[in-house]
């Protein structure tokens, strides 16, 4: 078996502790670039789930109190910016530009996914065009809500 030079070895834990601080620099300024509103800081890959409770609004509650009623944090690698006021969430969902959805895979299939699949504009044309043809057909509010109840 051939044996590494020991120069090698002594060099390997050094390099990778280099590549470590330049990636969790990389991650900590790339998160300061957007201005985003302040929050905790997690573990690279694994942000900040590891540090949530079970019954996750206790930790969300806890840290509501910490960083205000606007904070953002990464679950994974996923970036959530959490709202925890009742008018904040409501002006939130009055801004067109926070109501789309995430992009995921589905987002590349070819065609689309018609209705499940759609955002936006797109969404509300469809929605539009499905409760028109439902009221056609004879399906009105109260007959739908009553079948989806039983």
């Amino acid at each position: 078996m051939m044996e590494h030079p020991k120069e090698l070895n002594a060099i390997t834990p050094v390099l990778l502790g280099i590549l470590l601080v330049f990636f969790t620099l990389h991650w900590w300024y790339s998160k300061r670039r957007y201005n985003l509103p302040p929050g905790p800081i997690g573990l690279p890959l694994l942000g900040y789930l590891p540090f949530i409770e079970r019954r996750s609004f206790v930790s969300f509650t806890k840290l509501s109190k910490k960083y205000g009623k606007i904070y953002s944090l990464y679950l994974g690698r996923t970036l959530v910016v959490v709202l925890n006021d009742h008018k904040l969430i409501k002006e939130a969902f009055h801004q067109q530009a926070l109501l789309d959805r995430p992009p995921h895979f589905f987002d590349f299939y070819p065609g689309g996914l018609g209705f499940a699949g759609a955002n936006g504009e797109e969404w509300v044309e469809q929605r539009r065009f499905t409760m028109k043809a439902l009221r056609e057909i004879g399906l009105t509010k109260s007959e739908w809500e009553t079948s989806l109840m039983v």
